[in-house]
């Protein structure tokens, strides 16, 4: 048999097993679906997550039509299939945190690199995957209460534990609580999993954000604060950890946020002697309270 054949043969009874694999994982939880759509097939395609883009982001102010502000519900088709889709969607989502990339699937990506105009669902890379049912995890948060349990799990797990904290963020007191206590009392490893979640929290205080993530869900001022109030002080601490990997993320997503309190923890911080955790260090405080990092003796 020719190299050839030997190639289409195996490629024949993997694409057969990928079958048999996502025949097994629609019949483990019923799938909801929208307008002849699966919820996978919603979230999976790029351009649902915007009208007239093919970003999953939707349009900065600059991008947006003229006279317009971001997009609305309305604009974003995966969106209004979510609302539709509900409490329904929830188990799906959750199972979709839980992928990983076998070797099978990563070679089946780089096969069909530049053969397919999209690849089928079950083929995309896995941190896309779970990228995109975060983000609809999070715009359901109000209806997935029940999922508490399993992402408190999920923690537990490396490659699903940021896309969980993310999620946990907005899923009220207790699952808030269930991050602050791992960055108090986790592993370095665990803090910088909790860390990763965080990003980008500020943005969903805004629907005028670069980032986009306000239309995911928007939070009000009183929301942001309750959870600003809590991961500050978490973060802030982090910054005393022994792991410099810890320290760097603490001190760019306090950047990010932005919150005042955090300057006295990052002017003390920068005693650190690692030079890449005091660039960052120096950074968020410039950007938090610039006249605390001058009289620091920053320049």
């Amino acid at each position: 048999m020719s190299l050839k054949a030997k190639a289409t043969w195996m490629a024949a009874a993997i694409a057969g097993l990928l079958a048999m694999f996502a025949l097994v994982r629609v019949a483990s939880v019923r799938e909801p679906s929208y307008h002849g759509r699966t919820l996978r097939e919603w979230i999976g395609d790029p351009t649902a997550w915007s009208a007239g883009s093919n970003r999953r982001k939707p349009l900065t102010p600059k991008e947006a039509p003229r006279g317009s502000r971001l997009l609305s519900l309305s604009d974003v088709p995966v969106l209004q299939a979510l609302q539709a889709m509900g409490a329904n969607a929830i188990p799906v989502l959750v199972e979709e945190l839980q992928v990983h990339d076998s070797v099978c699937r990563l070679w089946w990506n780089h096969y069909l690199a530049g053969k397919l105009p999209m690849n089928p669902w079950p083929l995309i890379k896995s941190g896309e995957r779970k990228a995109a049912a975060t983000d609809a995890l999070i715009f359901l948060a109000p209806q997935a209460q029940s999922a508490l349990p399993k992402l408190q799990e999920l923690l537990g797990k490396k490659q699903s534990a940021p896309f969980a904290a993310r999620v946990l963020i907005f899923l009220g007191p207790e699952g808030l609580g269930t991050v602050t206590n791992a960055l108090r009392t986790g592993d370095s490893k665990t803090k910088v999993q909790m860390i990763q979640g965080m990003r980008l929290l500020q943005s969903f205080g805004s629907n005028k954000s670069n980032s986009g993530w306000g239309m995911v869900r928007h939070l009000s001022p009183q929301e942001l604060t309750g959870i600003t109030d809590a991961v500050v002080p978490c973060l802030a601490d982090c910054l005393l950890d022994k792991d410099p990997e810890v320290q760097m993320y603490a001190a760019h997503v306090l950047g990010e946020i932005g919150d005042p309190r955090a300057a006295p923890a990052l002017v003390a911080a920068l005693r650190i002697k690692n030079g890449q955790v005091q660039a960052l260090v120096t950074a968020a405080l410039m950007k938090i309270d610039p006249a605390a990092a001058t009289k620091a003796g920053v320049k």
